[in-house]
């Protein structure tokens, strides 16, 4: 995860305008700091002190299992260690909410000030006082029976005050200088002290070193990155020769091992055509298109054009200037050249493609970023086609309202030089960066990538044996998350882990920037093919624990009380070992009972996620939910991903779309990758995705029927993303997420058994609802809404003062803060009547923040009704 700070982010939104927001209608504070460990909702008790016979193994199954048993983890993310007078009640309170893991991420930023501090020099030194707070801290999760998983390399600012050439404080990014270490001898060092430092310290308070306590459960290497990724998400881009020169050092070696060089590489792979005629000059005529609502002026003159967009359309491609009736050759090389700029920095593109239906991009298509100054651009490439009726295209100004965009001296023609592989001043290859990688062959992408593999290979099993040998630790071990690497190099540790964001804040200008970001305002359950879920699912390796360590729908997203109904079923359906969201963000000293929601990813401080979390925990840690009966997977190995490294893409490394596979299908059945160099296959009812014919079509055409819908093939779980329902039921669970105009779907006999709670009908708004078993009882969730008290949004594009929206809010919009200061957290309970199948007698009480429940009865019988003010997220059901 990126860099996160605690802010003041305001929220709330409805269809009124006026003065600024006070208090939704209904809703509530609510608080889950007050919850008591020993309390009737607290799932404190499903822990117990941490001992050597607890100790996380992988088991023959390739799953996690303990004491002779199998386990899951239910965790979350903290990046800070609080104080020791405070760390037992809040060593409480996690396992309260159902937590045996934390994940200790980013504790080496210096923004978290936790295990390194800057001296005045800006070396990086450890943090003693720190180390000793968490050593404490670390001691009393391990009583309450909470694991941890120790990341490394997160989010450190290396600098040349740590011993590394002074260029490397010429990048800005700190994510893009960890690149350095896959290469670096002295960088892969210092990440190898930080680790020795840490990992063998010993803790006074246990009288274990990290290495050895059996209470951590994960150490992982380094968070969201790889060399492939660094690679092709151009973060070397920002690096000086001087600091590339070691990479192009080993790239020659590396060559010279395939019998290859300069000499060899070019003849394959440079062309050069002499200068032809020209398709496009300073007569050629020049069109603007403005599609949904977008306008724009368009002025031309000779060999000059300008737009200045007016007002945006939903799309970047609804401006975009045309200049039509080219004809290209397939056996030709074309040059294009021009000079642009911008009233202020833009991102615009330039693409080749059909004039006519079907208008395939099928020529060229390039980024091109704007500035104020005039900048001339120049691209060579080889013809499509043949097609005597193309355009070249100037669009992506769709989304830039207020800017001026200026073209000249637009030049097509016929020749030019493609040169893919280019010689250093000593004779040797150059390795070639992304943008002339992206521009090469199939052939010598392919070669590329392949060496950064290898490269890649050796910085994993590097520190892998160190980190296991020579430091001795015997915890799981695991690298980077599934899309960060390839599966194969992940496949050299004990689990597979995968991060993944419901709607993740996008900031369209500068990375980070709060002032200028959002989050798009839709539900999960309305996902044409099932979303983050059944994206994570299929990277799951059979034979290897798979991990989540990463999850999350973000604030301000109006709908985020769904995230742990669905995530905890659906995991459990999926039969995955560890979940983990992200994150959760204590108070300084104890909690007033006042907190607010101050950040995206805030869990603790957000009542509809956190006070899910007791019962999620239940669900899945017991296994209340059947795994799938059947196993649809995609095969793949060494060699086939080798072969294919070319088709990868940032963050979608792996990808198991390049064997096939179909994400929808894990809405029926579990899914994953066969790792033939693995040697093992899910048991049970399994096949290839090759042997399901069509099964990913029906899935997609089912699921987006309104009244239809996809059952699990256990039976036990409904999904209509055009109805937007999520079901998940059986004698034991009852997790519902909808809105207030789904269709709920004819139920199975089997939900109809008796002692059977049915989902929620008549809702007048969304709602997210839990029933799970408790002993002889039920405990249940229901809730509509959280935000802060005195906080308002507005549609992402407005202007700042332009408070839209200030109550609810359940439009599909881009939904964006004002920095506001802000009350307490609120929360809205969620409506509408609920039955308890059979002829029993049952009693519903509600259950205060404190987890404690409430004396007075308020309803009895099997009928029973949930308002959206009732002051609670949680109630008992028992039987009388």
């Amino acid at each position: 995860m990126k860099k996160l700070t605690v802010f003041a982010m305001g929220l709330m939104c409805s269809a009124l305008a006026g003065a600024e927001f006070s208090r939704i209608e209904g809703s509530f504070p609510f608080s889950l700091y007050k919850l008591d460990s020993g309390s009737v909702i607290s799932a404190a008790g499903m822990n117990h002190p941490l001992t050597e016979a607890d100790r996380i193994r992988v088991s023959d199954s390739g799953h996690l299992e303990a004491d002779g048993k199998r386990i899951r983890i239910f965790g979350t993310n903290l990046s800070q260690i609080p104080s020791k007078e405070s760390a037992p009640f809040y060593a409480s309170y996690l396992a309260s909410l159902g937590y045996n893991c934390i994940r200790f991420h980013h504790m080496d930023a210096d923004w978290t000030n936790c295990f390194l501090r800057k001296e005045p020099s800006g070396k990086y030194v450890f943090n003693y006082d720190k180390l000793d707070d968490f050593d404490y801290f670390f001691c009393e999760l391990k009583k309450c029976g909470i694991y941890a998983d120790i990341n490394l390399l997160t989010g450190r600012n290396y600098s040349s005050a740590d011993g590394l050439p002074s260029a490397i404080n010429r990048i800005d990014d700190w994510k893009s200088r960890h690149a350095y270490g896959f290469w670096d001898e002295k960088a892969a060092d210092l990440q190898k002290e930080y680790a020795r430092t840490l990992i063998s310290h010993v803790n006074p308070y246990t009288g274990l070193s990290y290495a050895e306590d059996p209470a951590v459960a994960i150490i992982e290497i380094n968070n969201e990155n790889g060399m492939i990724m660094s690679y092709l998400n151009n973060s070397l881009a920002q690096y000086d020769e001087s600091l590339l020169r070691g990479l192009e050092e080993k790239w020659n070696l590396w060559l010279a091992e395939k019998g290859c060089d300069y000499g060899s590489l070019s003849e394959e792979f440079n062309l050069s055509h002499p200068k032809g005629r020209y398709l496009i000059d300073a007569d050629s005529e020049w069109q603007l298109e403005r599609h949904q609502g977008a306008a724009a002026d368009f002025k031309t003159r000779r060999d000059e054009m300008t737009v200045s967009i007016k007002k945006n359309g939903t799309a970047g491609w609804h401006i975009q200037a045309d200049c039509t009736g080219l004809s290209i050759s397939p056996d030709k090389i074309y040059t294009v050249e021009f000079t642009a700029k911008a009233a202020y920095g833009s991102s615009i593109y330039m693409t080749l493609m059909q004039n006519h239906e079907p208008w395939l991009q099928n020529g060229f298509t390039e980024d091109v970023e704007l500035t104020s100054d005039w900048q001339k651009f120049t691209f060579v490439f080889e013809g499509c086609g043949p097609d005597d009726n193309m355009r070249l295209t100037f669009g992506g100004m769709g989304l830039s309202a207020g800017n001026t965009i200026r073209i000249k001296d637009v030049r097509l023609y016929e020749g030019g030089d493609i040169v893919n592989v280019r010689k250093g001043s000593d004779g040797s290859v150059r390795l070639p960066s992304y943008f002339e990688y992206s521009h090469a062959p199939d052939q010598y992408r392919n070669l590329v990538l392949n060496f950064l593999y290898d490269v890649e290979e050796d910085y994993w099993s590097g520190m892998k044996d160190f980190i296991k040998n020579d430091l001795g630790a015997q915890s799981l071990l695991m690298g980077t998350i599934a899309g960060c690497s390839t599966t194969g190099l992940m496949n050299m540790f004990d689990m597979i882990d995968a991060h993944a964001y419901w709607n993740h804040p996008v900031f369209p200008g500068v990375s980070w920037d709060r002032m200028n970001c959002y989050v798009d305002n839709t539900t999960l359950t309305r996902d044409a093919a099932g979303g983050t879920l059944t994206t994570i699912a299929a990277t799951r390796v059979f034979g290897k624990p798979f991990s989540v360590t990463e999850y999350d729908h973000p604030y301000p997203n109006q709908f985020s009380a769904e995230m742990y109904p669905m995530l905890a079923t659906f995991a459990s359906f999926q039969d995955w070992d560890c979940i983990f969201t992200y994150c959760m963000s204590l108070p300084e000293g104890f909690p007033t009972g006042r907190e607010r929601i101050g950040d995206f990813f805030s869990q603790g401080d957000n009542p509809v996620k956190s006070a899910s979390a007791p019962l999620a925990a239940r669900i899945f840690r017991n296994f209340m939910v059947a795994p799938a009966e059947k196993a649809v997977y995609v095969e793949t190995d060494s060699s086939a991903e080798r072969s294919s490294l070319y088709r990868n893409s940032r963050w979608m490394i792996s990808d198991p779309s390049l064997y096939g596979g179909e994400k929808i299908i894990g809405i029926r059945h579990r899914t994953g990758i066969v790792y033939r160099d693995n040697g093992f296959r899910p048991s049970g009812d399994a096949v290839s995705v090759s042997e399901t014919g069509d099964l990913a079509g029906e899935l997609k055409k089912d699921f987006v029927t309104s009244g239809k819908g996809v059952f699990s093939d256990t039976g036990e779980i409904y999904w209509n993303a055009a109805d937007g329902v999520y079901l998940a039921v059986n004698p034991s669970v009852t997790a519902e997420v909808m809105s207030r105009d789904s269709v709920l779907p004819a139920f199975p006999e089997e939900w109809n058994a008796s002692g059977v709670v049915s989902p929620v009908s008549g809702t007048d708004d969304f709602i997210s609802f839990i029933s799970c078993r408790d002993g002889g009882s039920r405990l249940l969730f229901s809730a509509s809404w959280g935000g802060n008290r005195n906080e308002a949004l507005r549609e992402y594009g407005t202007k700042a003062t332009d408070v839209k929206y200030q109550a609810l809010c359940r439009d599909d919009i881009r939904i964006t803060a004002r920095l506001h200061r802000s009350g307490s957290a609120m929360a809205l309970g969620g409506s509408g009547v609920f039955r308890v199948n059979g002829s029993g007698t049952y009693v519903l009480r509600e259950i205060s923040p404190d987890g404690s429940l409430k004396s007075d009865l308020i309803q009895n019988g099997s009928n029973f009704t949930l308002r959206k003010d009732s002051g609670t997220l949680w109630y008992a059901l028992t039987e009388q």
